[in-house]
């Protein structure tokens, strides 16, 4: 029988290894990405901040997400047709609410990284 307490958490670590070695398509918001992305939401990241912000480069698994992010609104690929919006709308929402997820557990750095790339500029 799998314990979620300490198995889960084990994961956390495979599940962005994954995202972070997968070839991304031109739309990455499709399986499998899409299904990590759903089991990350489904993970407690304040208990396993050591996996999700390694200490050697706590921002190595939220640029990805941030390339990820980037690659699904490219207007290059957006124009594609309103397939590619209607699988934003589906599969976008997990993802920010990813995000939204991460700052309410990440360190200062991770969290200034986030605001520089996903906020608008102060000007």
């Amino acid at each position: 029988m799998i314990d979620l307490d300490t198995d889960g958490y084990r994961s956390v670590s495979n599940l962005f290894k994954i995202l972070r070695q997968r070839d991304l398509s031109p739309f990455p918001l499709q399986p499998p990405i899409t299904l990590v992305i759903n089991a990350l939401l489904n993970m407690d990241l304040s208990a396993c901040k050591h996996d999700a912000f390694p200490p050697s480069d706590p921002l190595c698994n939220i640029t990805r997400l941030v390339e990820i992010l980037d690659k699904a609104i490219d207007p290059k690929y957006t124009k594609i047709g309103t397939k590619t919006a209607e699988n934003f709308d589906d599969n976008g929402a997990p993802l920010i609410t990813l995000f939204r997820k991460i700052v309410e557990t990440a360190r200062d750095e991770v969290k200034t990284y986030l605001k520089s790339r996903l906020l608008p500029c102060e000007q």
